[in-house]
């Protein structure tokens, strides 16, 4: 199991992953509050979690606006990060997710290192393969597969150079 910074509040949190109440509460307040603190540095719900966080910028598919979100993130067997569009188990996709597919190109932020990057989206099988990494991270992961009845989308995100 994943435990970077895990602690007794972080266990506590883990232990309600699965319940429709933190699922909601997490997606009324505590992600746009991440969103916002985010934009300085400090996203609380996954700094609660002792979870790997990296700031992930892409380009708006309609207004052409830069827009940073936080994720959780894991490490490919290729050594690469990827980020996860659960949505929370919701029937629409994240918005960022919208984006990588209308322009691959990025930029991620991971503690103080920003890199360019091309986001990668991984075929069923190779998405199917990290799940285990992240429901390790965050147990609600395999509740929201359980509620949404649309494929949640898995991106690989390489150095620009190696797209």
């Amino acid at each position: 199991m994943y435990d970077r910074g895990v602690n007794s509040i972080s266990r506590t949190i883990r232990k309600f992953a699965k319940t429709e109440w933190l699922r909601r509460t997490m997606r009324a307040f505590l992600t746009p509050l991440d969103n916002v603190l985010g934009k300085i540095g400090w996203a609380p719900t996954s700094r609660i979690m002792g979870a790997p966080l990296c700031y992930l910028t892409t380009t708006g598919r309609k207004s052409g606006r830069r827009h940073t979100v936080p994720l959780i993130y894991v490490i490919t067997p290729d050594g690469h990060p990827a980020v996860i569009g659960t949505n929370y188990g919701t029937e629409r996709h994240p918005a960022w997710t919208l984006n990588l597919d209308a322009d691959p190109r990025a930029e991620l932020r991971v503690d103080d290192a920003m890199t360019p990057v091309f986001a990668k989206r991984l075929p069923k099988d190779e998405a199917e393969a990290l799940w285990a990494s992240f429901d390790a991270i965050w147990p609600g992961y395999e509740r929201y597969r359980e509620i949404t009845d649309r494929t949640i989308k898995v991106y690989e995100l390489r150095p620009s150079g190696e797209s």
